[in-house]
């Protein structure tokens, strides 16, 4: 059985609370650290955590939550509302559940990923 990675960046380390304190230099610079890490890695699947960030490293100004028409360097990219109880849209994880269980089944869909066993 072949096991694949998992890899988890992030766009940028910062101290503050909230995306919106952070500066746009820094987020220009992390988006470009991301990117030459997925050249690097070559992810099956990304999954951006909150529609924000994911505007951001795209340079773009809406999107929809989950898969996106768009592929990253060969990846699906999936994004998921922020996990953070701070999103209005989606305060609790009763109401992100259905991410989850649609990012599980972008995965499985990846044959070189589901093959070590479904993610449930």
């Amino acid at each position: 059985m072949t096991i694949q990675p998992f890899y988890m960046f992030t766009v940028v380390c910062m101290t503050c609370a909230t995306l919106v304190n952070a500066c746009r230099a820094e987020l220009h610079k992390g988006a470009l650290t991301l990117r030459s890490r997925i050249a690097k890695f070559r992810p099956t699947v990304l999954c951006f955590n909150g529609k924000g960030i994911f505007q951001i490293f795209m340079n773009q100004s809406k999107c929809v939550l989950g898969l996106q028409p768009v592929q990253i360097e060969g990846a699906k990219v999936f994004v998921m509302p922020s996990t953070s109880s701070r999103g209005a849209a989606y305060p609790r994880w009763q109401d992100k559940i259905e991410f989850f269980e649609d990012l599980a089944k972008v995965v499985n869909s990846c044959p070189q990923l589901s093959s070590s066993g479904d993610l449930q």
